[in-house]
Formats: structure tokens, sequence, C-alpha cells
């Protein structure tokens, strides 16, 4: 089924419309605003997804379960962002995807407000795929996106943030701003343009954080991002770190400030690195650390000299590692084509 019958429409008691598995389903029925007592509208959560949103989508106000919406090409038909301002009573989970379609000036998404939403837990801001950096569509305007970004903050009860193909260099300042006290997830995918990452460290109750292809970043966080009336300056929190695919990154160095009371990373548990083939150096302390996965980093020469809580470690395609840590507490151990590993580090060195 690609769309639903109007006479759907008709049911105007409907409070809860499920969808998830109507896989081929692309187009909801013009006049679904007129379902104005509909409570949960649960779409389908793989791709394809959604062509476009009907209009007047805005009349559902009493709408508190949207699990996607999906901008359409600015048509007569399609739906505006500025459908979700009035839909204040939105929680749990909401996926805005096709955002490349938000108005050129990108002045639209304001309206979205966001900000309105406190009831929202998770929120995925995706645009369209495109393949890298050098492959950037003509259609897509890099500081239009940066403009939408920018507009489109949530409100700071969010607890997950997902950010996906997005076309700025810069991310905006809220995204990492200290205000965001719940967030504990941040996803940051595919979006290859951005040349520096938001000041996450100030986040303070951030478990995990993945960053996947955002491969023109050569540094790990920028300066400019952080907000000096913040007293957190680590990532006090981070339980699990995942960084795929970073093209670019040279270095990974730990951050030390006058001020700083610590390791950078006091919590962390599980590390992994993958694909990130001008990474040359990590020089961290990780006390907590007890899972490390370190794959296709050719460049990579140097680990911290000292992981006292390892028990897990698997490095595969290292080709110019020679030297691995000490790690005292070890009990798995696997290492694929890194021919060059000859010498165990010092605990004391």
């Amino acid at each position: 089924m690609v769309r639903l019958p109007d006479s759907i429409t008709s049911l105007y008691n409907l409070q809860t419309l499920i969808l998830s598995e109507c896989d081929c389903l692309r187009e909801l029925p013009k006049d679904l605003g007129d379902l104005v007592n509909l409570r949960h509208l649960i779409l389908p959560g793989k791709y394809p997804m959604m062509h476009k949103m009907p209009l007047q989508f805005g009349n559902l106000t009493n709408l508190q379960t949207l699990t996607e919406f999906s901008m359409g090409l600015h048509t007569s038909d399609s739906s505006s962002i500025r459908e979700l301002r009035d839909l204040s009573q939105l929680r749990g989970t909401l996926r805005i995807s096709k955002l490349e379609n938000v108005s050129n000036t990108g002045t639209d998404a304001m309206e979205a407000n966001l900000k309105n939403k406190p009831h929202l837990r998770e929120l995925g801001l995706c645009w369209s795929y495109y393949g890298s950096k050098d492959r950037f569509p003509d259609s897509r305007d890099e500081k239009v996106e940066e403009s939408v970004l920018d507009q489109l903050q949530p409100h700071t009860n969010l607890e997950m943030l997902r950010i996906v193909n997005y076309g700025g260099a810069r991310f905006p300042s809220w995204v990492g701003h200290h205000s965001f006290s719940n967030l504990v997830a941040v996803i940051l995918s595919s979006c290859h343009k951005c040349v520096v990452l938001p000041y996450l460290r100030q986040l303070p109750s951030l478990k995990h954080l993945m960053i996947d292809s955002c491969n023109a970043v050569k540094l790990t966080c920028n300066e400019s991002y952080r907000d000096h009336s913040s007293v957190n300056k680590q990532f006090r929190s981070l339980e699990t770190l995942v960084i795929c695919v970073m093209t670019e990154w040279e270095d990974w160095s730990e951050v030390v400030e006058e001020e700083q009371d610590g390791e950078e990373f006091p919590c962390l548990h599980k590390l992994t690195i993958r694909n990130c083939p001008k990474l040359r150096r990590v020089s961290h302390r990780f006390s907590s650390l007890g899972t490390m996965t370190i794959e296709k980093c050719n460049e990579l020469r140097e680990l911290p000299k000292l992981l006292p809580s390892l028990q897990q470690l698997r490095i595969e395609k290292c080709e110019k590692l020679a030297v691995l840590p000490s790690f005292p507490s070890i009990q798995k151990l696997a290492l694929e084509a890194c021919h060059q590993i000859t010498t165990l580090s010092s605990s004391d060195s």
C-alpha cells in the first residue's frame, strides 16, 4: 500500500493510527488534518520514508506521538515545517527528515517551534544522504542548512539528539550547550562538510557519543564553542564513545586546562575507533576503560602507555603501530594484521 485511502479521514473519533508495518507507504491522505482527535500517529520506521506530509497537518494539535515528519518539495500540496508549530503535546521520539526541502532562506525552521515541545525526549534532524564534502548537491546550500539547524533548537529537556547528513560547515552553539543537562546520547552521522565538532564536553549527563563519517574534521573539538561560564570541562559522565570514518582526523591529544581537575574521560568504559586513516596518536588517560577496539587506522603509531582497567582489546589493520600499552587487567586480546607490534609499554614509563 503506497497511499492510505482518503476515506480514513472520516473516522473523526480516531485517536491512534499505527502504520509501522506499512513499509511501502509513501503518502498520507490529504485531509488527514481533519482527524483532530488523533493522539498517536506511528509511521513506518524503515526506508524508504514518507514522501511528504499533507497540508493542514498542524490541525492535529492533540497529537502526542509522531514518529516522523517528512519534508516534501516546495509544492502547493506539500506541508511546511511550520505545521509543527502548534503540536506542543508531542512527546517521546520525533524524526524530521528531508530537511533540505525547508525554504531556501531557512527561516521557516524557526516556526517549527521545537523549543515549545518540552515532552520530546529523542529528536532526529535528518537531511538526505550525500556522498562526501566533494559531492555536495548543487541544489543545497551550506549556509541555509546552518541556519535551519540553528533555528531547530529543541527544548532543553531532550535526552537524545541525532543529526544526520547535515551539510553545514559548523554546528550552532546550542549543540553541546551545557543547558541541555538531560542529554544522555548524541549521534552525529555523515556531516561531511563540518570542519569542527561542537564542544560536547559541557553536557553534564552525556553517556553515549557516536561520531560517524564527519570526514572533514581534523580536530575533535573547537575552543570557540566553549561556554566559559560552565565549570564542566570534562566528559564527566561519558561511558561509550564510537568514532568512525574520520578521514582527515590526525591527532587526538588530551585537552589540559589549568582549572581542570582529573582526566578528560573519567567514566569512559568502551571506546571504538574505526576507519580513521590519518590518525597518528591517541594520548589520553583512560583509567576506567574496559573495552577498546581500534580498526583500520593505518597511520596510528601511539596509544596511551597505561590502561589500568582494560579487559578487552582488539586492534586490526594498524600497520604502523609498534608498541602496545600496558594493561595489567587484560582478559581478552585480539591482534589482526598489525605486523609491526613488538613491544609492550612499561606501566611506569
